[in-house]
């Protein structure tokens, strides 16, 4: 069983429309930047190499050297290095800090709960209580549990400030489940640009902070 080596990740930095060679038409394009990470049972940790950029045809899927296809106004790899262009979400992204942050204030919040019906016999229920919780949370207000709301954070639509639908927000917090049973997977948050954890990759949904979250 491999427990940690190096992977590969690829994340989208920017996209726009170009005129593919082979489609010999004007196509829409996926900027790619991929980079190599140390992982642990394959949950990338610690980036250890930039190995440059990748330009796909959003119709004929054929990858391009993206210099030899966009003008230096449109590609220049000195000045998207050391920053990235996200267009996959409408908000700001909150940082893996904040996140950890109102995790914990959620788990201290759910440990009181938990403390006060020590005296019910809940049996397995007592085991929901924490997928209750952070379900009702987004459901009720909003995609924010009590931990987001003190940090100013909010769930959100990928692709658009809008809080998703109650099938994805069931589905994120499902996965969310499972996961707590092995927390260091929450860590994948670190391996890409828009701090997405399994579940908000499963739900397609980002954490954006609610002050100054448009762009």
């Amino acid at each position: 069983m491999i427990i940690f080596g190096t992977k590969t990740s690829a994340s989208v930095i920017k996209t726009g429309e170009f005129n593919c060679p082979n489609c010999q038409n004007k196509r829409n394009y996926k900027l790619k930047r991929f980079k190599k990470y140390i992982h642990i049972f394959f949950i990338p940790i610690i980036q250890t190499d930039n190995l440059g950029d990748s330009l796909e045809c959003g119709f004929c899927l054929i990858n391009y050297v993206p210099g030899t296809v966009l003008s230096k106004d449109e590609y220049s790899p000195e000045n998207l290095l050391s920053t990235t262009i996200s267009v996959n979400y409408w908000g700001t992204p909150t940082t893996f800090g904040k996140r950890l942050g109102a995790y914990l204030i959620d788990m201290i919040f759910i440990y009181v709960v938990l403390f006060a019906l020590v005296s019910l016999e809940l049996g397995i229920l007592r085991l929901l209580i924490g997928f209750i919780y952070f379900l009702g949370c987004d459901l009720l207000l909003k995609g924010s549990s009590f931990g987001k709301l003190l940090l100013q954070m909010k769930v959100s639509e990928l692709d658009k400030d809008k809080l998703p639908t109650t099938m994805k927000l069931l589905m994120r917090n499902v996965v969310k489940g499972i996961c707590s049973f092995f927390p260091p997977i929450y860590l994948i948050a670190l391996s890409n640009d828009n701090v997405q954890t399994l579940h908000d990759k499963a739900a397609n949904t980002i954490v954006i902070d609610k002050l100054g979250n448009s762009r």
